[in-house]
């Protein structure tokens, strides 16, 4: 009974372990909201202590006039020297005037930037909250395929243990049939063999039947897995810093306007705080985010089939009829829905774009002026009664009046951009949601049209003898749009491949993609993944993770036409030579239009890859710098008639060129997007 119970430990294990970090996951995004929402108390405990220092100021400032005004209406001035007077009224007004800048100033400082940070604090706990729910959500679906896959496991090892004791018994009586002495016994014998034997076959029909599920549920677990931690949890980690970087820097603009009012002589410290507020980026953030948790983000490794003892079949089989039939079925269903997401999908997308050009741009207030303008926008329009007051305090009047309207009309434009918060969110929610059905979709697809077309013909794509020639075009030296175009894949096998056997058991290897790896391994490779075999489908500590990466950097290295175009080579390094960032990465996008879109998928797995390597830089010594150095001749390949001197001084231009798309492959993504 022990073989029917029995499980493969590791199983078990490497369940407990994905649920383990899974909670991990939920523990750190806790933590990010409240180190946030601790910022943002420390922010404005400190603008409140700084509003009462100015107050307090204003206040001494305006003491100290009118006790010196007493003292010079009590003196006799008729003697005095007529300018050193107006020069002493100047000052006393001069103080004055002071005293009420630096009192509209506590104001500001006291309410104003509290409000705005109180707002800010409140925001992260919305996104956080509908974040989380979300990651949650999507925890609970991968736990559902995780729980079903254990279960799937017990059914195959059961039916495999009952067809076990099924064939025991069909032998026994096998032998009694030999053993019968006369035709009697015989007649009995044979009839119970022949019902031995056909619930054997029944018993075997059953076990390929829950094999074929295991593997679909195998497939299932490790295709949402990798959508799950590549894309789903990045996309939610993004969405928790929505608008919370952009909010800073609207806050130190405001305090720079209220610091440039108050006094000239304070702006060096506003502009400092100006100038790090700019500095505020959520790649940055995300980049010290994942270096800090590297655990909890990092995919599990795949899971992989683990047969019943003496069951050699390692793929989905149909050859029976009833199981052809269902396959073909499942295989016109999973076509319709396929089809219905990625329509949903364009739509979210197109939704999203309008939302972005029209909603948001609306409410993206920079200055006092720019809510100003909101405000009027709005057909309610400043006006201020001076009425019967003296000049002085009908200026003051004005000021307070004048920021009392900027912060209705912040109030107007934060009230319009929850509403687009609350959008996004749900295009978010709708996003991943539609993501994950895609990615399982497709991977039960690619499992059960493969079973298929072996039943139907040989297999002509991924797994065939390369030496055969009109199959697959050749790998190393071939063309990346030939390539996929036959085999049908989205990126080639051997680049998948190493990237995951790398991300696995290599991120930390001092010199990666630096240090050579043996000639008689690389080879041995090579030649695997030329024959369509994938040699680093099991990922153990016997894999040469140099000879791996070694392999990966010669693929790129010896393609027919580089990922970087020949044709377009001038164009890319035009990109690195414009004046800033900003005008860099708008340049690149631009121009990686240019590129067929079966490459461009190529490019956006590659530098999202790289990106996770120099995450591990304090290990692997390989920042994105590096990096660059290593792949910039890999990736791009002059023209034929091109200056030799000219290609001496292209090299730092080619180096940036790479270093740019590692470090923002966020932004090459969307250029992706945009592409499609």
């Amino acid at each position: 009974m022990s073989r029917q119970t029995s499980r493969p430990a590791d199983l078990d294990t490497q369940l407990k372990d994905i649920r383990r970090q899974l909670n991990d996951q939920l523990g750190c995004l806790d933590f990010r909201m409240e180190s946030k929402l601790s910022l943002l108390a420390e922010f404005q405990e400190f603008f409140k202590k700084r509003g009462e220092v100015e107050y307090e100021y204003a206040r001494s400032l305006e003491r100290l006039c009118e006790k010196f005004e007493r003292s010079t209406k009590q003196r006799n001035l008729r003697n005095e020297v007529r300018s050193s007077f107006n020069l002493w009224s100047t000052v006393l007004a001069e103080t004055r005037k002071l005293s009420r800048e630096r009192a509209s100033l506590a104001e500001t400082l006291a309410s104003e930037m509290v409000a705005r940070l109180d707002i800010m604090a409140k925001d992260v706990h919305i996104l956080t909250k509908k974040c989380r729910e979300i990651c949650a959500e999507v925890q609970d679906h991968f736990l559902k395929e995780l729980r079903d896959l254990g279960e799937q496991t017990k059914v195959y090892h059961h039916s495999c243990y009952n067809t076990h004791e099924a064939e025991v018994k069909f032998i026994k009586s096998h032998e009694k049939v030999e053993a019968a002495r006369n035709a009697t016994q015989k007649k009995k014998a044979l009839g119970k063999e022949a019902e031995r034997n056909r619930q054997y076959k029944v018993q075997k029909h059953l076990v390929m039947k829950n094999r074929n599920d295991l593997l679909v549920d195998i497939c299932k677990c490790n295709s949402f897995s990798m959508q799950y931690f590549n894309m789903d949890i990045m996309d939610i980690i993004e969405y928790m810093d929505y608008d919370y970087h952009v909010s800073f820097e609207r806050l130190a603009m405001a305090y720079k306007d209220a610091e440039a009012e108050s006094c000239e002589a304070v702006m060096a410290c506003a502009r400092s705080v100006m100038d790090q507020a700019k500095g505020l980026n959520f790649e940055n953030d995300l980049h010290y985010f994942l270096s800090e948790n590297p655990g909890p983000f990092t995919p599990p490794n795949p899971f992989s089939f683990q047969p019943y003892d003496g069951d050699d079949v390692m793929e989905y089989k149909v050859n029976t009829q009833d199981v052809f039939e269902r396959a073909k079925k499942t295989v016109e269903s999973i076509h319709s829905n396929i089809q219905t997401l990625e329509i949903q999908r364009e739509e979210d997308a197109k939704t999203v774009l309008h939302m972005e050009q029209v909603n948001l741009k609306k409410y993206r207030i920079t200055s006092v002026e720019d809510a100003l303008s909101v405000l009027e926008e709005a057909g309610d329009a400043m006006t201020v009664d001076t009425g019967g007051q003296s000049r002085g305090s009908a200026s003051l009047d004005r000021g307070l009046a004048y920021q009392t309207r900027a912060s209705q009309a912040i109030t107007l434009s934060q009230r319009g951009k929850k509403d687009a918060l609350h959008f996004t969110l749900g295009v978010l929610q709708r996003r991943v949601s539609r993501s994950d059905k895609l990615a399982l979709a497709h991977s039960q697809l690619d499992i059960l049209e493969k079973a298929l077309d072996e039943q139907k013909i040989p297999p002509v794509a991924v797994g065939v003898d390369a030496s055969v020639p009109g199959e697959v075009p050749k790998l190393f030296g071939g063309n990346v749009v030939e390539y996929l175009k036959a085999t049908g894949s989205e990126i080639p096998l051997i680049v998948s491949s190493c990237m995951r056997a790398i991300e696995k058991e290599g991120l930390k290897m001092e010199g990666l993609f630096r240090v050579p790896g043996p000639a008689a391994y690389t080879e041995d490779l090579r030649k695997a993944f030329e024959e369509g075999r994938d040699p680093l489908l099991y990922v153990s500590n016997k894999v040469d993770i140099a000879g791996v990466a070694s392999v990966l950097k010669g693929y790129f290295r010896e393609l027919q036409v580089p990922l970087f175009p020949t044709d377009n080579y001038k164009a890319f390094i035009n990109c690195t030579r414009q004046d800033d960032v900003t005008s860099r990465l708008e340049s690149l996008q631009n121009t990686l239009t240019l590129v067929h879109p079966a490459v461009f998928k190529v490019m956006k797995h590659l530098f999202k890859f790289l990106f996770r390597v120099s995450l591990h830089s304090s290990d692997n010594k390989m920042t994105s710098a590096n990096l660059a150095l290593v792949f910039g001749p890999t990736l791009t390949r002059a023209p034929p008639d091109a200056d030799p001197r000219q290609l001496h001084n292209d090299v730092p231009s080619v180096n940036m060129l790479i270093q740019l798309c590692i470090d923002h492959h966020l932004q090459v993504r969307q250029a992706f997007q945009a592409n499609l």
